[in-house]
């Protein structure tokens, strides 16, 4: 602020006369939400400290005669009056005014010389400027008030007061203003400001109960409300306008349901006390924008409901995906897709987005940090989402929301324990889930410290060991145990659990070599417990269950060697009536069901079996020569004795009793022969009992 004395001096330059006054003010800012406008009376007390000087000439006296002070442009009704009560003349000087103020020079009325002090005040109101325009910072309405508040006058002279109705919340930027509440009123006071010229107060009041409001439903159960100024019904129309088009866009591009129960959106100017055209405030449901008519505020916004703390801890993260999809909801409603910048300045000067904080920097830096971060993020996302595409990104929205891993086993992702929703998560679900070549390039160079590139490089040659461990596992997924390493980036102790996959898998790949040719099927249980590992020790453990199972199965291999090996006819004889099926089988089944030790000892019998053979066949040879040989021997003896036992009639015509059967003689009953085995020699007359009979006589009665 500029103060300019209007002044009556003699032979004294004017601007030497700066000086010359000792100028103590108190300024009034009254908020009047039924008038809507703000009142301000600044009283000036104004002493004149040039003391008369003495020449050749005489005595020569300074004098002023009035004051020029400064006003606010859109200030209206000024007038100025002594303390007394004279009402002073007030001029303006529109040489020296700006757009945002002008000079007001009031006459006192009378000479103030050497000593003497006059003091006056200046009133004026500050009409609320209407919504969206660029005439006036000033707005007051029964719901909202903005405005800022200053005084002129000397160094620790000078006080500001602003009142405010009680049933306002305000919030005062700038300086360290008490507050008093008195008669219904909250009396905010700075006083003895120490710089003047550096003092300014942004005043924000607003009362909430006073806002006009409109529900828009949004489908699914889901309300949003909007909240504005009396009387700014085109802010109101253009909002829900935005959430019946803009956000449905939003929603489908995003592919999650919108969660906010209570949303309200708030016309607002109090983002712009930290420099922001509007924010989301997720623990409040609340969006807070400025009046301003623009669609790709309030989608950016709306976004967050998203895109939020929740959802990523990098601010980076947040606002790149924010930006970026309200600027696809805008493409896909007709309008021209919008780009970021390439980001600024050399890579030295650039600020590592895992880095962005404007609160870390001097003020006056700060906003050149917040251009730079909301750009180079959305340029990040930007370069990201061209590459995996707009429904991939969506993907790996849906992974963080859902709370799943980036390195999933077999069937659907398990859940992403142990570690928070970051960069490195998002970075890892970039990579993994959707297989971005881009990404590691991007974060090294825009995103990451120094210190978390040393990361980054051992993370890379984790991720080479890991992508063998998922090529040479083939259909048996990495461990649980390895995939929860990956997922928290403990990259310290993780190459003992490589060891022991390698371990494990070279005694799965013998086992296979044993257990295909005979089409074996190896239990499931084996691959359930190698994905299932978790520590080191259940890899060491499943490896010597792997092993064990080979040796079954070549114990199995042999077993049917053995089978379908020639045999020898001692061998064969060794094997009448012995069928090993069943017990190869046995083995087979055992092995399948799980019980490789079963399988071991049916196969072992089965091969035991077959070793014994030669030996039983040559005991079974030796048994049926003996026996043959003793059949033998019986029937020679009973021939001998028969012939010895022969009685002289039968010697005497044995030719006529042969030729007499031999023509038709009838014989009585021939008993048949026992088997050698169980024949016993008997009385050779009694066995055949061939009495003849005279022909044509009766038969003799038989004897015993």
């Amino acid at each position: 602020m500029l103060l300019c004395l209007a002044m009556t001096v003699v032979a004294v330059p004017p601007a030497d006369a700066v000086d010359g006054l000792a100028i103590r003010s108190t300024t009034s800012f009254v908020v009047d939400p039924v008038d809507e406008s703000i009142r301000v009376d600044a009283t000036y007390s104004v002493t004149n400290v040039t003391p008369d000087r003495r020449t050749s000439r005489g005595i020569t006296q300074y004098y002023y005669s009035g004051l020029s002070v400064p006003v606010p442009a859109e200030a209206v009704d000024v007038g100025a009056v002594r303390s007394d009560g004279r009402t002073l003349n007030v001029s303006f000087d529109e040489e020296d005014a700006d757009q945002f103020s002008r000079f007001a020079a009031v006459s006192f009325g009378r000479n103030v010389f050497y000593r003497k002090t006059t003091t006056f005040t200046v009133s004026y109101r500050l009409p609320s400027g209407a919504a969206r325009s660029d005439d006036s910072g000033v707005r007051v309405n029964p719901a909202y008030a903005v405005f800022g508040a200053y005084g002129v006058g000397d160094p620790n002279a000078v006080t500001v007061r602003v009142e405010v109705p009680a049933d306002f919340d305000v919030t005062v930027e700038g300086g360290s203003a008490e507050l008093v509440e008195q008669d219904g009123v909250k009396v905010y006071e700075v006083a003895d400001i120490e710089n003047p010229e550096d003092f300014f107060l942004f005043v924000v009041a607003r009362n909430d109960d006073a806002l006009s409001r409109r529900v828009v439903d949004i489908g699914d159960d889901r309300k949003v409300e909007i909240l504005h100024w009396p009387g700014d019904t085109e802010w109101a129309d253009f909002v829900e306008n935005e959430l019946e088009t803009g956000f449905v866009e939003l929603q489908e591009l995003i592919g999650q349901p919108f969660e906010d129960q209570n949303l309200e959106i708030i016309e607002s100017v109090d983002p712009s006390l930290q420099g922001y055209a509007g924010w989301y405030i997720p623990e409040d449901e609340l969006i807070e924008v400025s009046e301003d008519l623009d669609r790709s505020l309030i989608l950016h916004e709306l976004s967050h409901a998203w895109f939020n703390g929740d959802l990523f801890q990098e601010r980076w993260i947040t606002e790149g995906l924010a930006e970026e999809y309200s600027s696809r909801a805008l493409e896909a409603s007709g309008e021209r897709l919008d780009w970021p910048a390439a980001p600024w300045g050399s890579e030295k000067d650039r600020q590592q987005l895992n880095r962005w904080n404007p609160f870390v920097v001097p003020e006056d830096e700060r906003f050149e940090v917040e251009r730079y971060g909301y750009n180079t993020s959305w340029y990040v996302i930007r370069q990201l989402t061209d590459e995996i595409g707009v429904e991939a990104m969506s993907e790996v929205i849906d992974s963080v929301m859902d709370g799943v891993t980036a390195y999933p086993g077999d069937g659907e992702a398990e859940p992403a324990t142990g570690i928070d929703n970051n960069w490195r998560r998002f970075l890892d679900l970039l990579q993994e889930q959707e297989e971005s070549e881009e990404a590691e390039d991007l974060f090294r160079k825009f995103v990451v410290t120094d210190s978390q590139k040393t990361v980054l490089d051992r993370r890379a040659e984790v991720r080479l060991r890991y992508q063998e461990v998922q090529t040479e596992g083939a259909e048996w997924a990495p461990p649980v145990g390895l995939r929860e390493l990956m997922t928290i980036w403990r990259f310290v102790d993780i190459d003992d659990s490589f060891d022991a996959i390698s371990e494990t898998l070279a005694a799965r790949d013998q086992l296979a070599e044993q257990s295909n040719p005979l089409e074996l099927t190896v239990p499931a249980s084996l691959e359930a417990s190698y994905e299932g590992a978790e520590e080191v020790e259940d890899l060491v453990d499943l490896t010597a269950e792997l092993q064990g199972y080979e040796l079954a199965a070549g114990t199995i291999a042999t077993a049917e060697a053995e089978m379908a090996a020639d045999r020898g006819v001692i061998e064969r004889i060794g094997l009448i009536d012995t069928d090993y099926n069943p017990l190869l089988q046995s083995a087979r089944s055992s092995f399948e069901a799980g019980s490789p030790q079963s399988a071991i000892g049916d196969a072992e019998n089965l091969i035991a079996g077959f070793a014994a053979a030669q030996e039983r066949g040559t005991e079974r040879t030796l048994y049926a020569g003996a026996a043959l040989l003793a059949f033998g021997m019986l029937v020679l003896a009973a021939v001998i004795w028969r012939r010895r036992r022969r009685t002289p009639e039968d010697e005497s015509a044995p030719n006529s009793t042969l030729v007499e059967d031999k023509i038709g003689a009838t014989a009585t009953e021939v008993p048949a022969m026992e088997p050698a085995s169980s024949w016993v020699a008997p009385e050779l007359s009694a066995s055949f009992g061939t009495t003849p009979r005279e022909p044509g006589g009766a038969p003799p009665s038989s004897g015993s």
